[in-house]
């Protein structure tokens, strides 16, 4: 099974369309979204909502999605023109959208791969942006293969024993069965990147559209 494994989208549509005709040159048998569908960036919110509702077989939310639909406080973020844009978005986004948003869970499992929006820490607002944060999540995977979003950054980390190996530009791995690794697709919005997980020949490949 070939998955396309995609993230923090911000309601950015053209990036999205790039990234969705790559996905259909590869011909992948599914899309899971690690979440950030919507928030702050996004020009066509609505837009998005519905093809990640139609195209993605999993969908998870990110945070920028639960300050969208009010389930986390907008008071967390620092600058005024924030909050606005965040409250515009709620405002064009039909309820049935809304509800569909504030449906998602945060974490997940399929095909004995976990899936967190954040991290182990923290399916929501948890980091992996250094080796001791990717030491701390993957003590607490218990899959062998795990995926994370929110950082925006393309990641693998593996747990190699007692060392963390630990790579913010990687191109392609092999994922082997002796160790757990979590991994980040990076972010549609902006840099369209993507990752294509063949689990039958166990590799990862990142790509950008």
């Amino acid at each position: 099974m070939r998955i396309a494994v995609i993230s923090d989208i911000h309601g950015d549509l053209d990036s999205l369309h790039s990234v969705l005709t790559a996905i259909d040159r590869a011909a992948t048998d599914q899309i899971w979204c690690l979440g950030d569908i919507v928030g702050l960036g996004a020009t066509a919110p609505a837009e998005v909502v519905d093809l990640i509702r139609d195209r993605c077989a999993l969908a998870l939310a990110g945070n920028h999605d639960r300050w969208v639909t009010g389930q986390l406080s907008l008071s967390m973020l620092p600058l005024p023109r924030q909050r606005e844009q965040l409250q515009w978005q709620h405002r064009v986004l039909s309820d049935e959208r809304l509800t569909w948003l504030a449906a998602l869970p945060a974490q997940g499992r399929a095909h004995d791969i976990e899936l967190w929006h954040g991290s182990a820490q923290d399916s929501i607002t948890g980091w992996i942006s250094s080796p001791q944060d990717a030491a701390d999540h993957l003590a607490r995977q218990q899959a062998r293969i795990g995926l994370v979003g929110h950082t925006d950054r393309p990641l693998i980390a593996e747990n190699s024993g007692t060392t963390i190996e630990y790579d913010e530009h990687p191109d392609s791995h092999g994922l082997a069965d002796d160790r757990r690794a979590a991994l980040n697709p990076g972010a549609v919005l902006g840099s369209r990147r993507w990752l294509e997980l063949d689990l039958a020949a166990g590799n990862a490949i990142w790509h950008t559209a």
